[in-house]
């Protein structure tokens, strides 16, 4: 496990519980202490963790609203899934769809390989999505409003105005977590919001997320799954969750192990 990837999961343990001791986080992850405690440094320097004696609490902001793990950490983690998921989800994608992409890592990935239709458009909250495909995409949007540096996306009224305002074919959708009682989960509530308003603006709901999502826990659900058409995920996701969401009318599709 690479150690980016390592610190992305030690970031969602301490958002789940009050305290994550080193110790429990040794034998998690069969590491030294000094490897922990190099990772527990870093998590600290980004403003996600606080190390206390013997373990890790959760940062909190000066108004007590619990950090993101930022960009820089999550788009280094699982790549080979979330490449493996994006290869598997364009392939929804046609020639005259209009698109939303959800602000995030696995969403990246997927407008690094979008297809060049003509008549495609792409809508965005997301600037390192808009970054990546200005110029390759004849039609693409970019929802103005307040920038959260986490997570480089753009949140608060004006993105939920202009989101609202659109009628999409597709969302390609992200979450912080799922579960298959509560649904997808987000840490953040601004996030939440613009995430229902595309919901809202679309015919169509496709979640990316790796099966790690499901190991992971977050406070606030935005959507059930009532509300979700499509889950594509990786090829390691347990047959009891890809059996449970068929159930609820959830379609799955996985992609195949990259080398």
């Amino acid at each position: 496990m690479l150690s980016v990837e390592r610190q992305t999961l030690i970031a969602e343990m301490v958002r789940e519980k009050p305290l994550v001791k080193v110790t429990e986080l040794m034998e998690k992850f069969g590491v030294s202490d000094m490897t922990i405690r190099r990772d527990l440094d870093v998590l600290q320097k980004q403003g996600i963790i606080k190390k206390v004696y013997g373990g890790a609490v959760l940062a909190t902001s000066a108004t007590g609203v619990n950090q993101d793990v930022h960009m820089e950490v999550r788009v280094e983690a699982f790549t080979n899934r979330k490449r493996e998921i994006a290869k598997r989800a364009v392939d929804l994608i046609g020639t005259q769809d209009v698109i939303i992409l959800d602000a995030g890592t696995t969403t990246l990935e997927l407008a690094r390989i979008l297809p060049r239709y003509e008549d495609l458009v792409v809508v965005t909250n997301s600037i390192p999505i808009a970054h990546e495909l200005t110029g390759k995409s004849p039609s693409l949007l970019l929802a103005g409003g307040i920038v959260r540096a986490s997570t480089h996306s753009t949140v608060g009224p004006k993105t939920k105005e202009f989101l609202g305002d659109l009628r999409a074919s597709k969302l390609f959708l992200g979450a912080s977590s799922l579960s298959l009682k509560e649904g997808l989960l987000n840490s953040n509530l601004y996030e939440s919001e613009i995430k229902r308003t595309m919901i809202a603006s679309a015919d169509q709901v496709i979640v990316l997320a790796d099966s790690s999502k499901f190991e992971t826990s977050s406070y606030h659900v935005f959507a059930r799954w009532e509300s979700v058409d499509i889950l594509v995920s990786d090829h390691l996701l347990p047959e009891g969750i890809r059996q449970a969401l068929r159930e609820q009318g959830v379609e799955v599709l996985t992609g195949t192990e990259m080398q």
